[in-house]
């Protein structure tokens, strides 16, 4: 049931990724809380404000619903138990979705695409479970897990938001 511990997804996490030799530990469930979450979702926020971009605040709208998605609410109906992190996936998720719903709308499939990619490969794949490994293999330490966040949290938005013309196309209503 709901046990409202912190850190209680890490013995799930890992009990789940043992076969994947992944595991993560309290600094590096910190980390990706406290900045791939929290910070980047107020960071690109302000930067899409001021850029009045919708698809970039949507990307991390795209990382929200593929994260509780397929992380947490997938797995909690298809075993039939809840994991931790179910409880806000079931909030932050529809949000997502109507996000990205009116990102599809107003900007079309391009920014759409954009957004997934990022909420999926590059957020989950590149920047989360790629450095997870190269730490569990002993290439990474902590620090160099955080440096590694920050880097992708850049770069995504710094190539694909001009290659694909998004503040430039962007539409108020």
């Amino acid at each position: 049931g709901f046990s409202g511990r912190r850190y209680a997804f890490i013995n799930y996490f890992n009990s789940a990724m043992a076969g994947a030799n992944v595991h993560l530990t309290p600094k590096l469930i910190t980390i990706i809380n406290v900045f791939s979450v929290w910070v980047v979702f107020v960071a690109y926020a302000a930067i899409a404000e001021r850029l009045n971009s919708l698809t970039l605040a949507s990307f991390p709208w795209a990382l929200a619903v593929v994260n509780g998605g397929f992380a947490h609410l997938l797995p909690a109906v298809s075993k039939g138990a809840y994991n931790p992190g179910a409880v806000q996936s079931l909030i932050m998720t529809p949000i997502g979705i109507c996000f990205l719903f009116k990102t599809w709308q107003r900007r079309g499939s391009l920014a759409l695409v954009a957004s997934l990619v990022y909420g999926s490969i590059w957020g989950h794949g590149v920047s989360l479970m790629l450095p997870l490994k190269l730490v569990s293999m002993g290439i990474l330490g902590t620090s160099s897990f955080f440096l590694w966040s920050v880097m992708c949290a850049v770069i995504y938005p710094l190539i694909v938001v001009p290659i694909v013309g998004l503040e430039s196309r962007e539409k108020r209503s």
